[in-house]
């Protein structure tokens, strides 16, 4: 009841500013009156509902706010920092150190659009990157699935003829467009699911995913399993989903030779880990 009534507090101001029925601030009032409320269970699922109700309108009218300011606003790194990124200023521009990696001798400036999707610690990334450039060797051209804002494949162009990415979100891709030419990187890329495609792509080249947490969609991860490609490189946050991706994988020949994890987020659970696949 205590943190029933301690969670309930938080919101009450926020009930009065929403579009909620009146018996939901009633009963946050009395949350907030009462320390020893005692709730039926009627009033608990009524107020379960109406909690989450007013968390999204809240998230609501953030993001509505939000898209505004960032629509007005264009902001880059002006201060030399990097490594953080203010979300709430706008587009902003990040720099990932690849000098470190085998073939390059650059830094690379990445401009991210609000719901383009970067490495939050991008310190960590650049430790990633060079794990993702061992294990996916050099020469040819890098197929780059789910590829966000290219991110991946601009870090490693040195190593590489020709760059090829494929993603869903449309804002994204125009990021890796601009960051590709910002860059001097000769990359192409489109916009689609990559289980929409895959049976278009050059599954011969070296080909890096990094899919989301769900891991390969079941049409991806079986076009992979019968490629001949020269390499191939699973990136993944979540490695439950490598895991069962690993043994569809293996049935079309492939073997899983070599595993790098990288811990971006210190003393927590989660990890990113680096598999390299070979026949």
């Amino acid at each position: 009841q205590a943190r029933a009534n301690a969670i309930l507090s938080s919101w009450v101001s926020m009930a009065h500013s929403m579009e909620l029925p009146e018996n939901g601030k009633d009963l946050a009032e009395r949350a907030v009156a009462q320390s020893e409320v005692v709730w039926d269970d009627n009033e608990v699922k009524q107020l379960a509902h109406l909690a989450h109700a007013s968390y999204l309108s809240a998230v609501a009218v953030f993001d509505e706010a939000l898209s505004e300011a960032m629509a007005a606003t264009d902001v880059t790194d002006a201060t030399g920092d990097y490594g953080f990124a203010d979300l709430t200023a706008g587009t902003y521009t990040v720099r990932v150190d690849t000098s470190t990696l085998p073939g390059d001798t650059t830094t690379r400036h990445f401009r991210l659009s609000p719901s383009s999707f970067f490495q939050t610690n991008t310190h960590g990334a650049e430790v990633l990157y060079g794990c993702i450039a061992e294990a996916v060797g050099a020469g040819g051209t890098l197929l780059d699935l789910y590829c966000g804002t290219g991110s991946i494949g601009i870090a490693l162009a040195d190593r590489v003829e020709r760059v090829i990415g494929v993603e869903e979100v449309a804002s994204a891709v125009e990021d890796a467009g601009r960051n590709a030419a910002a860059n001097g990187v000769e990359a192409t890329y489109q916009c689609a699911k990559v289980e929409d495609v895959v049976h278009e792509l050059p599954l011969d080249a070296r080909i890096v995913v990094d899919p989301p947490r769900a891991g390969l969609h079941p049409r991806v991860a079986k076009a992979l399993a019968g490629a001949q490609a020269e390499a191939l490189v699973y990136v993944a946050c979540h490695p439950a989903s490598l895991g069962r991706d690993a043994a569809i994988l293996a049935e079309g020949g492939w073997r899983l030779t070599e595993l790098w994890t990288v811990d971006l987020f210190p003393q927590t659970g989660h990890i990113e880990m680096v598999g390299r696949f070979e026949r």
